[in-house]
């Protein structure tokens, strides 16, 4: 009897009625139906006995993954002659003699072609039915979790019915069978099954057509499995990929479609070219450059995910489809691992998924500003604008960094600092021609700047928080005066006028004495005297470079001002003398007189 995906779907319905005496009348249904096997005489047991040693030899050679072959090896070896046993028995002899030339001859004379139905054509009767017993295991499984899955025109059916209709597509092909192969296929449909259900139950409000998981399991699998079938199927890092990652990489697609198929679905994305591509391209990136290695599980999973929302949003954007996803998603992946490489704290794999995910997530956004050519060729530039950003905002840190590496951390923790570079890479992006898909020395330069200055602050004038209000105000006013505040091509930071600036403020606040001394210069106040600073030295940028060291004296004497006048000056009048004077002071390096005579009918309007 063939079992075809109606055998399945029926099994499906039934586990579901019956529990788990319907599961196991139907797994041995469909094992006694598959194999008819005859009695079973000391000669097969015998038989069965050799290909148990020659499988096991073959697993410790590297020749067949060790866990599903063992597993079958300790079953068979139990010595039991009923349907489980049997079938087990009936696999290694297949593999045996596969693997040793000897045996085959000999298993041909002793007259076992019974056994021939779990290979050639009988194979097309049987892979449907017994990965079609773990989809129905699955799906009892979720059943008393997740009863709204699997109600009339429940989501989990239909993943379960959409995969076993696509199976035919998904396994090995019937004539050229190999236990490797059969083995990956199997243990990914079931991983991907499970993986799917997860992400059913948490988007159950999110209607999923059965057509559209049916396609979703063909255009992710179906590409890894090609891929399989093409390489050395011994080889253990695809075993260790498919269970590792394969799971958490279909839940996240699944669970990303749930949420965006109305732009994913349309019929300008081919779900079968851009969703497959893209997620062979990053477990192939796994695989091949070890990029879990440096960004760990989690950071893979969280670039995956931002490139699996571009394309929801902006499909082609970065996937394009065919050798064309594969080369950009994998560069993009392991220029990631590369920077992390490349640099010494705080950069953690968490930072660095994160830089990764930001660059994405802004080129996204700002696509139309940034990439001013035709469509045809978004993918390309979308993604070296975001792998340059991503390695310009990682060398500016490190740069800033360079001799006061904790300095930083005693600041900022490390999701505050990743804070600080997405700011950055917001308010870059933002801005037409500052990254346009080259490397930008105007985006370091900015970056060492901030980096460094915070890193060298003493005191408490400005907090965390504080400095990240202070970054947006600096890259803000970098962005829209260019070749102001900071010049290309000079060789030291020191000489940039936004250090100066920056730096001035910092050393004057910290020598103004204290709150108690009636000092106002800190917190929200003194974000306000640097908003004023950088917004009047940009518009006067030579001679603020001449005039610098007035900045500073204008800070301190106002700073001593007001704790010499608390009863009439609070942090409303500072602002005000200052806004007032430090156009002038930066011109023209004057100061006032810092007396009442000459600050209070400032004040007054006089």
């Amino acid at each position: 009897m063939a079992v075809g995906p109606q055998t399945v779907v029926f099994a499906l319905h039934s586990v579901m009625r019956l529990g788990h005496a319907a599961r196991r009348a139907y797994q041995d249904g469909v094992v006694n139906t598959a194999l008819t096997l005859p009695d079973v005489d000391h000669l097969s047991i015998d038989t069965r006995d050799r290909a148990v040693q020659i499988v096991v030899n073959t697993v410790h050679q590297g020749r067949l993954p060790q866990d599903p072959w063992m597993a079958l090896a300790d079953a068979a070896a139990s010595g039991g002659n009923d349907a489980a046993t049997l079938c087990a028995g009936a696999r290694l002899i297949e593999a045996a003699r596969e693997f040793d030339q000897d045996f085959a001859d000999i298993h041909k004379r002793r007259g076992l072609q019974v056994l021939e139905q779990w290979s050639s054509a009988a194979n097309r009767q049987t892979a449907l039915g017994r990965i079609g017993i773990e989809l129905a295991d699955i799906a009892l499984d979720y059943v008393g979790a997740n009863p709204r899955l699997f109600g009339v025109e429940g989501e989990g059916a239909k993943l379960i019915t959409s995969v076993a209709a696509s199976l035919s597509e998904l396994l090995p092909c019937p004539d050229d069978p190999s236990p490797a192969k059969a083995a990956f296929a199997a243990g990914a449909v079931r991983i991907f099954t499970e993986a799917g259900l997860r992400a059913l139950s948490n988007n159950v409000d999110n209607t999923i057509h059965a057509a559209h998981l049916r396609e979703i399991a063909k255009s992710m699998l179906k590409p890894l499995l090609d891929a399989v079938a093409a390489g050395d199927q011994a080889d253990q890092p695809w075993y260790d990929l498919r269970d590792e990652f394969l799971g958490p990489v279909a839940e996240a697609a699944i669970a990303g479609l749930a949420k965006h198929q109305a732009a994913i679905f349309g019929s300008r994305f081919a779900i079968d070219k851009q969703l497959g591509c893209l997620t062979q391209a990053v477990l192939m990136a796994i695989k091949d450059d070890g990029i879990a290695d440096d960004l760990g599980k989690a950071g893979v999973l969280r670039i995956y995910k931002a490139l699996l929302n571009t394309v929801a949003e902006r499909p082609g954007l970065f996937v394009s489809g065919g050798d064309t996803t594969n080369v950009l998603t994998r560069e993009l992946l392991t220029d990631t691992a590369k920077a992390l490489r490349a640099h010494t704290p705080p950069f953690d794999q968490a930072l660095m998924a994160d830089l990764a995910v930001t660059s994405i997530d802004v080129v996204r956004r700002n696509a139309a500003t940034l990439i001013k050519i035709d469509a045809g060729e978004w993918s390309g530039a979308a993604n070296k604008i975001a792998s340059f950003l991503l390695q310009d905002i990682s060398e500016g840190l490190s740069a800033g960094l360079q001799g006061n590496a904790t300095g930083l951390q005693r600041m900022f923790s490390n999701a505050q600092t990743g804070a600080l570079l997405r700011i950055v890479a917001e308010e870059v992006a933002a801005t037409p021609g500052m990254i346009a898909g080259i490397r930008s020395p105007e985006v370091r330069e900015l970056v060492s700047i901030l980096t460094r200055v915070i890193a060298q602050q003493q005191g408490t004038a400005l907090g965390a928080v504080d400095w990240l209000a202070v970054a947006r105000l600096a890259v803000r006013e970098v962005a829209q005066n260019p070749g102001r505040l900071i010049k290309a091509n000079l060789p030291q930071t020191e000489r940039q006028l936004l250090f100066i600036l920056l730096n001035n403020v910092v050393s004057a606040v910290s020598s103004a004495g204290q709150r108690s001394d009636g000092n106002v210069l800190f917190g929200e106040t003194l974000i306000e005297i640097i908003k004023h600073t950088l917004s009047a030295a940009a518009s006067h940028a030579a001679k603020a470079l001449a005039n610098e060291s007035a900045l500073q004296d204008l800070i301190a004497g106002l700073a001593t001002f007001a704790g010499q006048h608390q009863g009439e000056i609070g942090r409303r009048e500072v602002i005000a003398l200052f806004k007032h004077w430090v156009t002038g002071a930066l011109d023209t390096g004057q100061l006032p007189s810092f007396d009442a005579a000459t600050l209070l009918p400032v004040l007054r309007g006089d």
